[in-house]
């Protein structure tokens, strides 16, 4: 049986992490595409989470 800090599942919630910023992701995901030549706005990527 999984027990917590055990690396079996996800790290526990931290209340002083920094709160997640969807946008600055999304940003740096399309940048990483945008550099290994990908097209971002192609119809396979758009809409994809």
């Amino acid at each position: 049986m999984p027990m917590p800090g055990d690396g079996a599942g996800p790290p526990p919630f931290d209340a002083g992490s920094p709160p997640f910023d969807a946008d600055r992701v999304e940003r740096a995901v399309r940048e990483i595409l945008v550099a290994i030549g990908e097209d971002p706005d192609r119809d396979g990527l758009k809409e994809t989470p």
